[in-house]
């Protein structure tokens, strides 16, 4: 029994920058990335570690240029998907937010963690 495909997903936003091209790279906003290899049962395989933060020091915010949401290029892989495939699939569109994780990309852990250990706590 196979089970087939019935919705295709497309994305818009930072976990697009997961896996850029080549071993080292810098998405477009600004955080360097860098492949790491692993060993499996099935050979190799490859996950994505942040490696530079445009956020790291407190004056680079001054400075930051984030990416125009409103670049139509963004959208062109949801266009394609519904151009190519409307009659065929469900298409969910997707901005992944992670929270946490986007600000390890863009400041780096150490900015992250110090700033949640300097956060009031309440009570």
């Amino acid at each position: 029994m196979g089970f087939d495909q019935d919705i295709l997903i497309t994305s818009v936003g930072w976990a697009n920058s997961y896996y850029g091209e080549g071993d080292e790279y810098v998405d477009e906003w600004g955080v360097s990335w860098q492949s790491v290899a692993y060993a499996t049962p099935f050979g190799v395989g490859h996950y994505t570690e942040p490696r530079g933060h445009p956020l790291a020091d407190a004056g680079a915010l001054a400075r930051y240029q984030p990416p125009d949401p409103s670049r139509t290029e963004l959208y062109a892989d949801a266009h394609r998907l519904i151009a190519q495939h409307r009659d065929e699939y469900w298409i969910v569109g997707s901005s992944v937010y992670h929270d946490l994780r986007d600000g390890v990309g863009h400041a780096g852990a150490g900015t992250v963690d110090d700033g949640l250990h300097r956060r009031p706590r309440p009570g």
